[in-house]
């Protein structure tokens, strides 16, 4: 993996990377109103480039027994790009900010996708994962790494862990993912199995469903513990809204709710 000492450094500061979302914002809105008025573009001109897309989310954590947290996350899309900044923030208890990029190839095959994040506390992590056939069905495998600094967990999925799951189209224009996150570097035995169902309710309406079944540790140490997650999401036109109840939350004895509202743009 390449060396994050470096990549790291600027990002311990948690209100530097505040500075770099704000700014981010006003770039994106900069730019959001430059691509409603495109210039006529030329054959081969890099302006012909499909237009950046956002999406802000602003999410709750409400954790039974804890202190409330909050998280601010930006994200810019262009084909096959995504980047993203961040900042997590519980009361004085602990703030962190993150950055990360993720980039997609297309193959005959199905799709490569690889991902590298790092963040304040000098963490930093990465991905590979790939989807083998098309979108009628498909197999997915991933495999993910950190470097074990401290970090808040918002995946809820096991980071240092490999990933196993199929997906496909039903009737209609809805679609599933089956897939299970195991961890296979801790001993933790931590393993959560996902159950994603997408519904088109109406033109411009989406309904999601995520149900998730988890087993396992904390540390090696630690007691066995069992729990699941319910989240259901609703998108409409450019914004979204997903409510999650999370039993065991990272494999914790805590309970949280997540409510999560965003817009694109």
């Amino acid at each position: 993996m390449i060396s994050t000492e470096l990549e790291c450094h600027d990002f311990h500061h948690p209100n530097r990377l505040k500075t770099l979302l704000i700014a981010a914002t006003f770039w994106v809105s900069s730019l959001a109103q430059a691509q409603t008025h495109p210039t006529q573009a030329t054959e081969g001109d890099p302006s012909s480039a499909a237009p950046w897309q956002f999406k802000l989310t602003a999410s709750n954590y409400d954790t039974h027994g804890q202190i409330s947290a909050q998280d601010i996350n930006l994200r810019g899309m262009r084909e096959d790009t995504t980047w993203w900044l961040a900042h997590y923030r519980r009361a004085s208890e602990f703030e962190q900010s993150r950055a990360g990029w993720e980039q997609n190839w297309g193959f005959g095959w199905g799709q490569l996708t690889s991902s590298l994040q790092v963040a304040s506390h000098g963490f930093a992590g990465g991905a590979l994962s790939a989807r083998l056939g098309d979108e009628a069905l498909y197999g997915l495998i991933g495999w993910g790494r950190t470097n074990l600094r401290d970090y808040y967990n918002l995946n809820f999925d096991p980071n240092d862990a490999v990933t196993l799951g199929v997906g496909g189209k039903l009737q209609g224009s809805a679609n599933y993912t089956l897939f299970t996150v195991k961890d296979d570097r801790l001993h933790t035995g931590q393993q959560i199995s996902h159950a994603v169902l997408r519904l088109p309710l109406q033109a411009s309406t989406r309904l999601t469903l995520d149900y998730a079944y988890k087993r396992g540790r904390s540390s090696a140490q630690d007691p066995l513990l069992h729990g699941n997650a319910l989240a259901i999401g609703l998108d409409h036109h450019d914004v979204f809204l997903r409510v999650t109840a999370d039993n065991k939350v990272n494999f914790s004895n805590y309970n949280q709710t997540r409510v999560a509202v965003g817009l694109r743009f």
